[in-house]
């Protein structure tokens, strides 16, 4: 992550007559009525209210972003937001008039002569296996590994399982090697910082099985 990306962001004052959000209002009395409840579906909804809320700001949205939302809203009995139809309008409008594929407006297909330029879906699921193989890292070395023989074994492991044992997704995503790995981990062992104590706090509590299912879209 570069300086800039990196680099504090002041939010800027709310004034004084600024009008509530009456959808982010809805949800956070939907998320607080989840949370009194108590079973598995209650922390299923939970869980996809809080996908809603960080969609719901999330700035900028894109096409992919209105995409999930719509879905979510749909799965948990919410009314989908009205940013979320708007930008899959503007995506359908893009594909009419610009004579693109509606694929590449909504960010499922890439562009270029054989798709070179990855799509949105697939930089996101790329990010989502690193991120999930740097947690394998992680819990190894929680447990006394050494992080290069964490990251050579998890490496080792990944390609050796057969593709279909993690890959569900219909996009070629890449097996990194033990030395990609590794500078994959130090960079998101870096990032995370003074939050990594809650991502141990959460590694410690999940088996270590490599059949788990790394990737779902939608989930």
């Amino acid at each position: 992550m570069s300086e800039k990306s990196a680099s504090p962001v002041t939010p800027k004052p709310r004034s004084a007559d600024a009008q509530p959000d009456p959808y982010l209002a809805r949800l956070c009395a939907e998320l607080l009525a989840e949370n009194a409840s108590v079973g598995d579906a209650a922390d299923v909804r939970g869980l996809g209210l809080c996908g809603l809320i960080i969609l719901h700001h999330k700035n900028p949205k894109s096409p992919l972003d209105g995409w999930e939302a719509m879905i979510l809203a749909r799965r948990h009995g919410i009314p989908a937001p009205l940013w979320a139809i708007e930008l899959l309008e503007e995506a359908a409008l893009k594909s009419k008039t610009e004579r693109i594929d509606l694929g590449v407006a909504l960010g499922f297909k890439g562009i270029g002569r054989g798709q070179t330029k990855k799509s949105e879906v697939q930089r996101r699921l790329q990010a989502d296996l690193s991120a999930n193989l740097c947690m394998r890292v992680r819990k190894l070395i929680r447990r006394g590994t050494r992080p290069t023989a964490a990251c050579r074994i998890v490496a080792t492991q990944l390609n050796q399982a057969p593709i279909d044992s993690w890959n569900k997704t219909g996009y070629i995503l890449r097996r990194p090697n033990a030395e990609t790995l590794q500078r994959t981990y130090r960079r998101w062992e870096k990032f995370l910082g003074q939050h990594m104590a809650l991502i141990d706090g959460y590694t410690d509590t999940q088996p270590l099985n490599l059949n788990d299912t790394y990737l779902a879209i939608l989930s």
